[in-house]
């Protein structure tokens, strides 16, 4: 390793969407989903971004490829291999669904395995071929895991915009660090970087704070200090969130709120 990469700080965690739409339509999604537009992450710019952060960061040290669904990307295979290239140390996995883990080809599989990337299954209360995606798994020697069983969503916005900053971020469960890389741009979690899609869907104005990676200033130092720092969006968390059982939503602005108050 050159000094000059020695010097540079380690990011410790990074997610990213893929793809933005899911072929699931979870009622509460905290990357609002299933009300996105088809959007598949541009190749190109995925590259120019991980090599961005590749000059910004000695390392990340795990990397969840995600969505909306990962799978439905038709490029997914140069994508994993554009991760593994910026980042030849860090835990790479993709985070999906499981729907399209048992039709996916040797290619997908392979590729899997040539770039070291791990499949995390997240699983929800669908039928799926379990036992295939296991074998698939196993015949190519991929590292699998159901990560969690999801029974329930959270509602968590106010969309009035009142919550005292520093209690929002105490009740936040991505307190711990969940930094999404979005655009170019760095969130300090998921729901500042994608509120961008509900307010496309409802016409709010919700803001959507985030650090440009390819700004001349940008700095993996400058950074670290961002997602430390709560930001406008916190506002518009609520301080009492909302369990909603797991089922389709009907992409209603009000299935985010944790409370019916409009405004």
């Amino acid at each position: 390793m050159c000094e000059e990469t020695a010097n540079l700080p380690v990011l410790g965690y990074l997610e990213t969407n893929l793809v933005d739409h899911c072929n699931l339509n979870c009622k509460s999604c905290g990357h609002f989903s299933n009300i996105a537009d088809k959007s598949f992450y541009d190749v190109s710019a995925f590259e120019k971004d991980m090599q961005r952060l590749a000059e910004l960061f000695s390392d990340i040290k795990k990397i969840r490829l995600m969505g909306g669904e990962p799978l439905l990307h038709p490029e997914l295979v140069k994508l994993m291999g554009i991760s593994r290239k910026c980042f030849p140390n860090s835990w790479i996995v993709i985070v999906t669904n499981g729907i399209l883990l048992a039709e996916k080809d040797d290619l997908f599989w392979k590729s899997c395995l040539e770039n070291n990337i791990a499949i995390e299954m997240t699983t929800y209360p669908i039928k799926l071929k379990l036992e295939t995606i296991k074998r698939r798994a196993e015949k190519h020697s991929v590292v699998f895991s159901q990560d969690r069983s999801v029974e329930k969503f959270v509602a968590f916005m106010n969309i009035v915009g009142d919550s005292p900053i520093a209690q929002a971020i105490e009740n936040c469960g991505g307190r711990r660090g969940c930094t999404n890389l979005y655009n170019g741009f760095i969130y300090r979690c998921p729901r500042t970087a994608y509120v961008s899609l509900y307010n496309k869907k409802f016409g709010t104005s919700i803001p959507s704070s985030g650090y440009d990676t390819h700004a001349k200033d940008a700095s993996g130092p400058k950074i670290v200090d961002f997602i430390k720092q709560p930001v406008e969006t916190c506002r518009f968390c609520s301080l009492v969130h909302k369990e909603i059982k797991w089922g389709p939503g009907k992409g209603k602005k009000e299935e985010w709120l944790a409370c019916i108050k409009l405004g």
